[in-house]
């Protein structure tokens, strides 16, 4: 497949006046990528130069692209057709990928909805991308709320991840291991440990061609998740529960903005505030029903706690991405690629799990297998036993 580059320069929001900043970030319970930018129909316009005509002697191509579909022998895999072009000129991969950039699709571009942001992109996600849903088996669903509101956008902005068209998220959380009854001391050994999520929701993405649309989603065709890498990563900043609870005013999506900030890098995903040596890893590949319980692998993160944290666990999970940016986040560093090509994921993906401070969320809870200290009491040997699952000898 023919390699695409761009710039990462974010003219695209410049041009509207739009700081993401000023978008409240609060990911509590929702991790993965969620795009933010939806391509309306498979019909593209470009202005081109003929070809074997005089280098000014313009015309317009109407065409289709084949959401999902490939050609071999074409650019970039894409299948494509076009009544304005021969044969010849659709396999020109040089000829073709300049008109793909400079072509015109027609999108909605919910960072424009500065206002309704957060209403209007939840909706979409219900009615287009969330798994089991009925209105989302259709291949068509209804876009007419959409109308009015639609632009158009260049194929370069949608082949580039870093133009507003996604935004990640993620979910921090902090466990206490040094209090109460259960707490755990220097010398214990952690057998297993996993930290449990029942699932709320699932959102995939429709048919495309997650290569090359690396950060825009369509709103037709079939509905499938596409595989996506996740990791768990320690937390170095001091984090408490204000950051881990629901409608908490918390600075997670802020940074470099003067008095009050507190992560030293975007949404605290940089080295100075995550330590990736001290991290798990996962994959999902299938649909998660609502009520399943996603049993996470969290055993190293719980050992360096008991060993190195005074059994104070804090952590964060997130997909697995090569580069964190507020315009954009990538699965390498030039943009995404599919787990099949060799990437930790591309396109829509991302599930909402149950957590909160009333009584219809359940928290997340840990599960723990331990063999307690060789200096632990009896007593204390009983008391772990309610709680956890200890292996009483080595």
């Amino acid at each position: 497949m023919s390699k695409l580059k761009y710039s990462s320069e974010n003219n695209f929001l410049n041009a509207l006046g739009f700081d993401l900043n000023s978008i409240s970030f609060k990911t509590f319970n929702s991790i993965g990528i969620r795009n933010t930018k939806f391509i309306m129909n498979n019909t593209f316009k470009s202005v081109t130069t003929p070809e074997m005509t005089k280098k000014y002697d313009t015309k317009t191509v109407n065409g289709k692209i084949n959401f999902g579909e490939t050609k071999s022998g074409f650019p970039l895999d894409l299948s494509i057709e076009s009544s304005d072009l021969t044969q010849k000129e659709l396999k020109d991969p040089s000829r073709m990928l300049s008109m793909l950039k400079n072509a015109n699709f027609t999108v909605f571009s919910a960072i424009r909805e500065k206002n309704q942001y957060g209403e209007v992109i939840q909706r979409i996600m219900d009615q287009f991308f969330k798994m089991g849903s009925s209105e989302t088996l259709k291949t068509n669903p209804d876009t007419s709320f959409l109308d009015g509101r639609l632009s158009a956008a260049s194929g370069t902005e949608l082949f580039s991840p870093f133009t507003g068209s996604n935004e990640l998220q993620q979910a921090f959380f902090y466990f206490p291991l040094n209090a109460g009854d259960g707490q755990l001391i220097s010398g214990d050994r952690i057998n297993s440990a996993s930290v449990n999520l029942k699932i709320l929701a699932h959102y995939g993405d429709r048919k495309n061609n997650l290569d090359v649309f690396q950060g825009a989603s369509p709103l037709f065709g079939d509905l499938k998740i596409e595989p996506r890498v996740f990791e768990v990563v320690r937390v170095k900043k001091d984090i408490g529960f204000p950051l881990v609870q629901r409608d908490i005013e918390t600075p997670e999506g802020k940074y470099g903005n003067g008095t009050g900030q507190f992560w030293e890098t975007y949404y605290g995903t940089g080295s100075l505030d995550v330590d990736t040596s001290v991290r798990t890893e996962f994959t999902i590949s299938d649909v998660l029903k609502p009520g399943e319980i996603l049993r996470i692998d969290i055993s190293k993160l719980v050992q360096d706690a008991v060993d190195n944290r005074n059994s104070i666990l804090r952590f964060v999970i997130r997909p697995k991405m090569a580069t964190y940016r507020k315009n954009g986040c990538s699965s390498e560093s030039t943009g995404n690629k599919t787990v099949a090509n060799g990437g930790f994921g591309a396109g829509n993906h991302y599930f909402d799990f149950e957590r909160g401070g009333d009584d219809v969320l359940t928290q997340p809870s840990l599960s723990l297998s331990i063999t307690p200290s060789a200096t632990s009491t009896g007593s204390r040997r009983a008391t772990l036993s309610r709680l956890y699952r200890v292996q009483l000898t080595s």
